[in-house]
């Protein structure tokens, strides 16, 4: 997303890993709560080489070696998760591959 400073990115992070935390403690899925959010320069994310952003995002889930996991959620989609499956030689991305389900919805409940 487009963040007007990276305090405002963090703030958005701390506080959407609050309600996954939230969600996860409710159907018990032995996961925690984590957000990993992306401060893009351009406000126009047609703009932005997803690619290399699914790049930059795998790096830093190896910087957590194990410790964070990550998927398909809001302004992401198939493509986006089918860069980062290969960024992160398919470590650390829960993605529903191939669902008829939109993820960006069933994330977002």
């Amino acid at each position: 997303l487009h963040y007007a400073s990276p305090r405002e990115a963090i703030e958005d992070a701390v506080r959407l890993a609050k309600g996954m935390t939230r969600k996860h403690d409710m159907f018990r899925t032995g996961f925690s709560g984590a957000k990993v959010v992306v401060k893009a320069d351009h406000p126009d994310l047609s703009a932005v080489e997803r690619k290399q952003l699914m790049e930059d995002v795998a790096e830093a889930l190896h910087a957590f070696e194990g410790g964070l996991y990550t998927g398909c959620d809001l302004n992401t989609g198939d493509g986006d998760m089918d860069h980062l499956v290969e960024a992160t030689g398919e470590k650390f991305v829960l993605a529903g591959r191939n669902s008829r389900v939109d993820t960006n919805v069933a994330t977002a409940s």
